[in-house]
């Protein structure tokens, strides 16, 4: 007898979890759907243009994320400078291309050419050493006038502002 009520005070005590569980969930989806809504009407973007978005800033953080263990595991890559600063400058154009959406199309080549050639030339590295050492180089000045182009165009919004308040 102690048993069945054992185990029905177990299961309500599971059924109460898992619905404050529940509960929980439907909240944070709703939070999202608000704050994705508020992103949308604040950059202006239709829902294609959205759904856009979300695909190619999800491959290109996939294509960071893979740069940086390939780095990671190599250690010739690894003690390389350059290649640290380059993935960085790639991270700093990702955070901006989430802050102004609508430069996507600015950034086509880092998105669609560059960040994509970095991650298989990496690759190639990888396996074949130094045969790849002036490509890896040329995609790492490629990348870097991708970031060139980003802070000419800060410091060219900067100077926009000092004017307008002198």
């Amino acid at each position: 007898m102690y048993y069945f009520y054992f185990t029905l005070i177990i299961l309500s005590v599971v059924l109460i979890l898992s619905a404050t569980q529940l509960v929980k969930l439907s909240r944070l989806r709703i939070l999202q759907k608000k704050a994705v809504k508020e992103f949308q009407e604040k950059n202006q973007l239709s829902n294609s243009e959205l759904i856009l978005f979300k695909t190619e800033m999800k491959e290109a953080k996939s294509y960071i994320i893979s740069i940086e263990k390939i780095i990671e595991v190599n250690l010739v890559l690894k003690e390389n400078q350059t290649l640290h600063q380059t993935v960085e400058k790639a991270k700093e154009i990702f955070k901006h291309l989430m802050n102004e959406p609508r430069d996507l199309i600015r950034f086509a080549d880092f998105l669609y050419r560059n960040l994509p050639s970095f991650q298989l030339v990496l690759e190639k590295y990888a396996v074949n050493g130094e045969q790849d050492s002036d490509v890896l180089t040329a995609i790492c000045q490629t990348i870097e006038r991708d970031f060139q182009k980003l802070t000419l165009e800060k410091q060219g919004e900067i100077e926009q502002v000092k004017e307008f308040l002198k």
